[in-house]
């Protein structure tokens, strides 16, 4: 396991101080690698000997041993500018294998990012919604689509609009009885920002699917479920963020379906048999 997923996957243990040479590391993981542990502690308002607990906890020798791993971190998720995740002389076998691996890593990732409280919190907000909103721009927007239609498929009343200002004044309409589900990887959609801080003035429940870290995102939502940061700023495609999101909601759409099983059964049955002609 890398030194940034392990980090990851135990932040909800580390304590105050741990939290915060964690966030330090992960929102600054280029530099740490050349700096000191006394300068680490001076920049995070620690001590050295902080840093050093904070190293061993996570099963390391010392702070040179994290930061060694760190650098091969760095190099597996490929937290550069761009994202090269092809190169023009691959070939179409090499390229295939590539986004296998990648697609493999990611869902290992999102699963051991997962905090189960914050997920049956949010489950249990969502089912008790009257109405649940969706909001996405973009690649997210094609998850926010796919999850509105499982949801509509066994009877839960859920709004997306394609157009994002539409969703955007749709939001004057979101009450406390309501909750919203808001996709965005990198958290800084500002259309998708806007309704969720006037959803949640209007008393709503708001849970975010976004990047793990600090995002406008995440600080604006009640509850946030994490995806692994691995993706470069610059994108071929929004291919990892894609598939962890993808795999989040699915997570969502079967702990909401399984709670009444068998009316889930009944409503898909239905639906299947109203649209079956047109398949005849």
């Amino acid at each position: 396991m890398s030194c940034i997923t392990k980090i990851r996957q135990n932040y909800e243990y580390f304590t105050q101080t741990e939290k915060k040479i964690a966030d330090y590391i992960i929102e600054n993981s280029k530099n740490v690698i050349n700096i000191s542990t006394q300068e680490l502690a001076e920049l995070t308002k620690t001590s050295p000997a902080s840093i050093v607990r904070f190293s061993r906890s996570l099963g390391f020798d010392g702070f040179g041993e994290l930061k060694i791993e760190l650098v091969k971190s760095l190099q597996s998720f490929n937290d550069e500018e761009i994202d090269t995740i092809l190169k023009h002389d691959d070939t179409v076998e090499e390229m295939v294998q590539k986004i296998e691996g990648r697609v493999q890593n990611t869902l290992e990732d999102t699963v051991k990012l997962i905090n189960f409280k914050s997920l049956e919190e949010a489950l249990n907000s969502i089912k008790k919604a009257e109405t649940i909103y969706l909001l996405g721009v973009g690649a997210s927007a094609l998850v926010a689509m796919d999850l509105q239609q499982k949801l509509l498929r066994i009877n839960r009343r859920c709004v997306f609009n394609l157009d994002s200002n539409l969703g955007l004044a749709t939001s004057v309409h979101i009450t406390e009885k309501d909750v919203v589900i808001a996709i965005s990887y990198g958290g800084r959609t500002k259309e998708v920002n806007l309704a969720v801080k006037k959803a949640r003035d209007n008393g709503a429940k708001c849970i975010a699917i976004t990047k793990w870290g600090k995002t406008p995102l995440s600080a604006l939502s009640h509850i946030s479920i994490f995806l692994p940061n691995n993706e470069g700023e610059l994108r071929i495609g929004a291919i990892n963020s894609r598939f962890a999101q993808l795999l989040i909601t699915d997570i969502i759409y079967l702990g909401i379906a399984k709670e009444n099983f068998e009316l889930t059964e009944h409503h898909l049955r239905e639906t299947k048999k109203i649209v079956q002609p047109l398949k005849e």
